[in-house]
């Protein structure tokens, strides 16, 4: 049988074999510029903190007036929209609630319901403890507490720069449950990027105005099953809201102490720009244990444009749990205000996509 290459050669000769020859090394040469120019594209794309360090020797850009580099259009419309934010975010303020500001950060906590709320770099992001449910050892619901119907007090507003060895705004609030039980809210703002060590001896990496809470449940009798809602809001109106979706990697991991052994972290994104980050660790009646697998899970996006996470904490009176929250226009899908949408990956994705189709157009 005689090869393909030599029938080709036979059929069209030698002139054709180089005019195929010219359009393959065209093709490689203009794929390999034009993934180049795609590439510039995200590296222009990529907003300073986004997980780059800054070039050595000044920001690269030119210098106004100020000596302080000028911004480029793009700043200008980002810091715009910021600035919008933040005003809108401070004047929708009730009287039930407290701001504590650290940093460019605001976080918001509510006496009704014990909600919170984080502006941060462009976004609003609110969280809040939905529902308590007690369950019998079958998993049938035996009670359901409100926590928006709970009243609390604010019983602690200070700066904190022990708890965690970073300075951070703390407030405390405390609610009596129906039930003859109540809840502590222990919420921490953090002025700078860390990682913090919870109680469970788990580290958590936390962005500047990252937040973590502490969860303190006494109840008034033991429980056999003890589930908590959380609820997570995104957007003035939880219009920016979807189902939390628990990411590929983690923001943080296992301690080498009281971490050592138990289930790793699992953070999850309940809006394009907001995070979470949970431990299957959990404290009842001064021992540290994990949830059941599968918790914390995730539920569909409620009536009320709400993530929802559940956890599920078992026999016992007392639980304490604390997992934390970051918001910012730097955190997951990154916002293009060029275009108001979020995802400046998306047309350097496009240009690369073309430029494999007119390979293979080329080609064939």
């Amino acid at each position: 049988m005689v090869p393909s290459r030599i029938l080709i050669f036979r059929r069209h000769g030698l002139p054709h074999l180089l005019l195929m020859k010219y359009r393959i090394k065209f093709s490689i040469v203009l794929l390999a510029a034009l993934f180049f120019l795609a590439c510039q594209l995200a590296d222009a794309n990529k907003p300073e903190g986004a997980g780059g360090k800054k070039p050595a020797g000044g920001s690269g850009k030119p210098e106004g007036g100020s000596g302080k580099p000028e911004k480029t259009e793009k700043e200008k419309k980002r810091d715009e929209k910021r600035d919008e934010i933040k005003e809108k975010f401070s004047k929708g303020k009730k009287p039930s609630q407290r701001d504590r500001k650290i940093g460019n950060s605001v976080m918001r906590c509510d006496k009704k319901g014990g909600m919170l709320a984080i502006q941060r770099k462009g976004i609003v992001f609110e969280t809040m403890i939905k529902d308590i449910i007690t369950r019998d050892e079958n998993g049938t619901e035996v009670s359901k507490i409100d926590i928006k119907a709970v009243n609390f007090n604010i019983t602690k507003d200070k700066n904190d720069t022990t708890t965690y060895g970073i300075q951070a705004a703390f407030v405390q609030l405390f609610g009596n449950l129906p039930n003859g039980g109540n809840i502590t809210l222990q919420v921490f703002m953090f002025n700078d990027a860390g990682n913090v060590t919870g109680e469970d001896g788990n580290e958590y990496e936390l962005v500047d105005g990252g937040v973590k809470f502490n969860l303190i449940i006494d109840l008034a009798e033991s429980v056999k099953i003890l589930d908590v809602v959380l609820g997570a809001r995104c957007g003035f109106k939880g219009e920016s809201s979807k189902r939390a979706k628990k990411n590929p990697k983690a923001r943080g991991r296992k301690g080498k102490g009281k971490g050592a052994g138990r289930r790793n972290l699992e953070t999850f994104a309940v809006c394009d720009n907001a995070q979470m980050t949970f431990s299957a660790a959990y404290n009842v009646s001064d021992k540290d244990v994990d949830m059941s697998a599968g918790y914390p899970k995730s539920n569909a996006l409620s009536g009320e444009k709400e993530a929802e996470i559940v956890l599920r904490f078992q026999d016992g009176r007392k639980f304490f749990y604390d997992p934390t929250a970051e918001t910012g226009d730097d955190i997951g899908d990154l916002v293009d205000y060029d275009t108001g949408s979020s995802g400046t990956m998306a047309t350097s994705s496009v240009l690369i996509l073309s430029c494999l189709m007119m390979l293979v157009k080329m080609l064939m």
